[in-house]
Protein backbone atom coordinates (compact mmCIF):
# COMPACT_ATOMS: atom_id res chain seq x y z
CA UNK A 1 0.00 0.00 0.00
CA UNK A 2 1.48 3.41 -1.21
CA UNK A 3 1.97 5.51 1.87
CA UNK A 4 -0.50 9.01 1.86
CA UNK A 5 0.50 12.16 2.25
CA UNK A 6 -0.78 12.33 6.01
CA UNK A 7 2.17 9.03 6.67
CA UNK A 8 5.24 10.61 5.57
CA UNK A 9 4.59 13.88 7.25
CA UNK A 10 3.62 11.88 10.64
CA UNK A 11 6.94 9.88 10.25
CA UNK A 12 8.98 12.88 9.39
CA UNK A 13 7.46 13.96 12.51
CA UNK A 14 8.59 11.16 14.74
CA UNK A 15 12.05 11.37 12.80
CA UNK A 16 12.93 14.85 12.92
CA UNK A 17 16.29 15.70 12.24
CA UNK A 18 16.76 12.92 10.66
CA UNK A 19 17.37 12.49 6.60
CA UNK A 20 14.46 14.20 5.82
CA UNK A 21 14.01 16.76 8.43
CA UNK A 22 17.29 18.77 7.22
CA UNK A 23 16.62 19.13 3.74
CA UNK A 24 12.87 20.73 4.87
CA UNK A 25 14.60 22.67 7.42
CA UNK A 26 17.07 24.44 4.71
CA UNK A 27 13.99 24.73 2.21
CA UNK A 28 11.82 26.51 5.03
CA UNK A 29 14.65 28.53 5.85
CA UNK A 30 16.09 29.52 2.37
CA UNK A 31 14.49 32.69 0.55
CA UNK A 32 11.70 30.76 -1.83
CA UNK A 33 9.31 32.69 -3.29
CA UNK A 34 6.80 30.11 -1.89
CA UNK A 35 5.11 30.02 1.60
CA UNK A 36 6.55 26.54 2.84
CA UNK A 37 4.14 25.32 5.30
CA UNK A 38 2.90 22.10 6.54
CA UNK A 39 -1.33 21.22 7.49
CA UNK A 40 -0.94 21.28 11.11
CA UNK A 41 -2.83 17.98 11.92
CA UNK A 42 -0.48 15.68 9.85
CA UNK A 43 2.08 16.29 11.96
CA UNK A 44 -0.54 16.23 15.25
CA UNK A 45 -3.69 16.98 16.14
CA UNK A 46 -2.01 18.44 19.37
CA UNK A 47 -2.16 22.47 17.70
CA UNK A 48 0.43 23.09 20.46
CA UNK A 49 3.08 19.89 19.64
CA UNK A 50 2.38 20.29 15.97
CA UNK A 51 3.62 23.78 15.89
CA UNK A 52 6.18 23.17 17.83
CA UNK A 53 7.75 20.67 15.41
CA UNK A 54 6.56 22.87 12.68
CA UNK A 55 8.68 26.03 14.10
CA UNK A 56 11.39 24.38 15.94
CA UNK A 57 12.40 21.15 13.84
CA UNK A 58 11.21 22.32 10.58
CA UNK A 59 11.61 25.83 10.66
CA UNK A 60 8.93 27.11 9.02
CA UNK A 61 6.90 30.37 9.45
CA UNK A 62 3.45 29.41 8.05
CA UNK A 63 1.02 26.26 8.63
CA UNK A 64 -1.94 25.68 7.30
CA UNK A 65 -5.02 24.76 9.29
CA UNK A 66 -7.21 22.22 8.74
CA UNK A 67 -8.17 20.79 12.65
CA UNK A 68 -7.38 21.31 15.46
CA UNK A 69 -7.34 19.50 19.08
CA UNK A 70 -9.68 17.21 17.29
CA UNK A 71 -12.17 20.21 15.96
CA UNK A 72 -12.27 20.98 12.16
CA UNK A 73 -11.23 24.21 12.13
CA UNK A 74 -14.40 25.73 10.55
CA UNK A 75 -16.26 24.50 14.00
CA UNK A 76 -13.88 26.30 16.45
CA UNK A 77 -15.22 28.43 18.61
CA UNK A 78 -14.11 31.99 19.92
CA UNK A 79 -12.06 30.30 22.81
CA UNK A 80 -10.99 27.97 20.71
CA UNK A 81 -9.87 30.50 18.18
CA UNK A 82 -8.53 32.93 21.09
CA UNK A 83 -6.44 29.74 22.21
CA UNK A 84 -4.78 28.90 18.69
CA UNK A 85 -3.73 32.66 17.99
CA UNK A 86 -2.00 32.46 20.88
CA UNK A 87 -0.40 29.19 20.08
CA UNK A 88 0.75 31.18 16.49
CA UNK A 89 1.93 33.75 18.49
CA UNK A 90 4.35 31.96 20.41
CA UNK A 91 5.77 29.79 17.65
CA UNK A 92 5.96 33.19 15.20
CA UNK A 93 3.82 31.21 12.91
CA UNK A 94 1.38 32.43 9.86
CA UNK A 95 -1.51 30.93 8.29
CA UNK A 96 -1.46 30.44 4.67
CA UNK A 97 -5.08 29.49 4.37
CA UNK A 98 -7.81 28.02 5.82
CA UNK A 99 -8.21 24.07 4.89
CA UNK A 100 -11.51 23.77 4.77
CA UNK A 101 -13.92 21.11 3.31
CA UNK A 102 -16.26 23.30 1.54
CA UNK A 103 -17.71 21.46 -1.62
CA UNK A 104 -16.42 17.82 -0.10
CA UNK A 105 -20.16 16.81 -0.78
CA UNK A 106 -22.29 14.60 -3.52
CA UNK A 107 -23.81 16.96 -6.28
CA UNK A 108 -27.62 16.97 -5.66
CA UNK A 109 -29.65 14.92 -8.14
CA UNK A 110 -26.63 12.93 -9.39
CA UNK A 111 -26.13 9.53 -8.44
CA UNK A 112 -23.94 9.51 -5.26
CA UNK A 113 -20.32 8.85 -5.92
CA UNK A 114 -18.96 5.70 -5.41
CA UNK A 115 -15.56 8.21 -3.81
CA UNK A 116 -17.51 10.53 -1.58
CA UNK A 117 -16.76 10.66 2.15
CA UNK A 118 -14.95 7.36 2.50
CA UNK A 119 -12.28 8.72 5.03
CA UNK A 120 -15.04 11.50 6.94
CA UNK A 121 -18.42 11.65 7.78
CA UNK A 122 -20.77 12.90 5.26
CA UNK A 123 -21.76 16.38 4.75
CA UNK A 124 -24.70 18.11 3.40
CA UNK A 125 -24.45 20.33 0.09
CA UNK A 126 -27.48 22.46 1.78
CA UNK A 127 -24.73 23.35 4.47
CA UNK A 128 -22.37 24.66 2.02
CA UNK A 129 -23.55 27.94 2.00
CA UNK A 130 -22.76 28.02 5.79
CA UNK A 131 -19.58 26.35 5.49
CA UNK A 132 -18.37 29.06 3.29
CA UNK A 133 -19.43 31.56 5.99
CA UNK A 134 -17.87 30.01 8.58
CA UNK A 135 -14.58 29.67 6.71
CA UNK A 136 -14.81 33.31 5.36
CA UNK A 137 -14.99 33.83 9.80
CA UNK A 138 -11.73 31.75 10.24
CA UNK A 139 -9.83 33.29 7.20
CA UNK A 140 -10.47 36.54 8.86
CA UNK A 141 -9.39 35.69 12.17
CA UNK A 142 -6.14 34.08 11.45
CA UNK A 143 -5.15 37.01 9.00
CA UNK A 144 -5.30 35.07 6.17
CA UNK A 145 -7.16 35.72 2.46
CA UNK A 146 -7.27 32.11 1.38
CA UNK A 147 -9.45 29.46 1.85
CA UNK A 148 -9.33 25.98 -0.03
CA UNK A 149 -12.22 23.88 -1.88
CA UNK A 150 -12.91 21.18 -4.18
CA UNK A 151 -15.56 20.75 -6.73
CA UNK A 152 -18.11 17.80 -5.47
CA UNK A 153 -17.23 14.05 -4.89
CA UNK A 154 -16.62 12.69 -8.40
CA UNK A 155 -18.96 11.00 -10.66
CA UNK A 156 -18.56 8.38 -13.27
CA UNK A 157 -19.79 11.27 -15.85
CA UNK A 158 -19.99 14.80 -14.34
CA UNK A 159 -20.56 15.95 -18.09
CA UNK A 160 -24.23 16.63 -17.41
CA UNK A 161 -23.80 18.12 -14.39
CA UNK A 162 -20.69 20.32 -14.85
CA UNK A 163 -22.18 23.54 -15.71
CA UNK A 164 -24.30 23.52 -12.92
CA UNK A 165 -21.12 22.96 -10.50
CA UNK A 166 -18.84 25.25 -12.28
CA UNK A 167 -21.96 27.85 -11.66
CA UNK A 168 -22.46 26.93 -8.22
CA UNK A 169 -18.15 27.55 -7.55
CA UNK A 170 -18.69 30.91 -9.40
CA UNK A 171 -21.73 31.74 -6.72
CA UNK A 172 -18.56 31.03 -3.89
CA UNK A 173 -16.25 32.65 -5.65
CA UNK A 174 -18.37 35.99 -5.59
CA UNK A 175 -19.07 35.28 -2.32
CA UNK A 176 -15.46 35.30 -1.58
CA UNK A 177 -14.58 37.82 -3.26
CA UNK A 178 -17.15 40.24 -1.28
CA UNK A 179 -15.03 39.49 2.00
CA UNK A 180 -11.93 39.86 0.66
CA UNK A 181 -10.64 36.18 0.57
CA UNK A 182 -9.74 34.23 -2.40
CA UNK A 183 -11.06 30.40 -2.84
CA UNK A 184 -8.36 28.06 -4.09
CA UNK A 185 -9.49 24.56 -5.86
CA UNK A 186 -7.76 21.29 -4.64
CA UNK A 187 -7.39 19.21 -7.10
CA UNK A 188 -8.73 15.56 -5.22
CA UNK A 189 -8.39 12.33 -6.29
CA UNK A 190 -12.21 11.66 -5.18
CA UNK A 191 -13.20 14.69 -6.39
CA UNK A 192 -14.22 15.69 -10.16
CA UNK A 193 -10.99 17.99 -10.74
CA UNK A 194 -7.88 15.76 -10.05
CA UNK A 195 -5.40 16.15 -12.99
CA UNK A 196 -4.15 18.71 -14.59
CA UNK A 197 -6.47 19.19 -17.50
CA UNK A 198 -9.28 18.86 -15.43
CA UNK A 199 -7.67 21.93 -13.10
CA UNK A 200 -7.32 23.70 -16.45
CA UNK A 201 -11.16 22.76 -17.89
CA UNK A 202 -12.43 24.59 -14.28
CA UNK A 203 -10.35 27.27 -13.76
CA UNK A 204 -11.27 28.28 -17.25
CA UNK A 205 -14.91 28.23 -16.35
CA UNK A 206 -14.65 29.79 -12.84
CA UNK A 207 -13.11 32.81 -13.13
CA UNK A 208 -10.95 34.56 -10.13
CA UNK A 209 -11.00 30.41 -8.76
CA UNK A 210 -7.39 29.89 -8.49
CA UNK A 211 -5.47 26.22 -7.49
CA UNK A 212 -3.96 24.60 -4.90
CA UNK A 213 -1.78 21.88 -6.41
CA UNK A 214 -1.92 18.93 -3.98
CA UNK A 215 0.60 16.42 -5.31
CA UNK A 216 0.78 14.79 -1.72
CA UNK A 217 3.33 12.24 -1.99
CA UNK A 218 2.54 10.47 -5.02
CA UNK A 219 -0.09 13.12 -6.69
CA UNK A 220 -3.28 13.06 -6.77
CA UNK A 221 -3.86 13.07 -10.66
CA UNK A 222 -0.69 10.22 -11.04
CA UNK A 223 -2.75 8.10 -8.60
CA UNK A 224 -5.78 9.18 -10.52
CA UNK A 225 -3.82 7.46 -13.39
CA UNK A 226 -2.97 4.51 -11.89
CA UNK A 227 -6.56 3.85 -10.71
CA UNK A 228 -7.16 4.26 -14.40
CA UNK A 229 -4.33 1.96 -15.77
CA UNK A 230 -5.50 -1.19 -13.19
CA UNK A 231 -9.27 -0.54 -13.90
CA UNK A 232 -8.33 -0.95 -17.91
CA UNK A 233 -6.29 -4.21 -17.00
CA UNK A 234 -9.18 -5.45 -14.93
CA UNK A 235 -11.32 -5.24 -18.04
CA UNK A 236 -8.65 -6.65 -20.31
CA UNK A 237 -8.32 -9.55 -18.09
CA UNK A 238 -12.09 -9.76 -18.14
CA UNK A 239 -12.42 -9.94 -21.90
CA UNK A 240 -9.63 -12.58 -22.31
Amino acid sequence: MNPTRRDFLAASALTAGAAFASPLHTLAQSASPFRVSVITDEISPDFDHACSVAANDFGMKWVELRSLWGKTVTDLDSTDVGRAQEVLGKYNLRVTDIASPFFKVNWPGAPPSKFGGRNQPPADFKEQDALLVRSIARAKDFQTDKIRCFDFWRLDDPAPYRDAMNAKLREAVQTSEAAGIHLVLENELDCNTATGREAARTLAAVPGLALNWDRQLYGNAAALDRARAAADARLERAAA
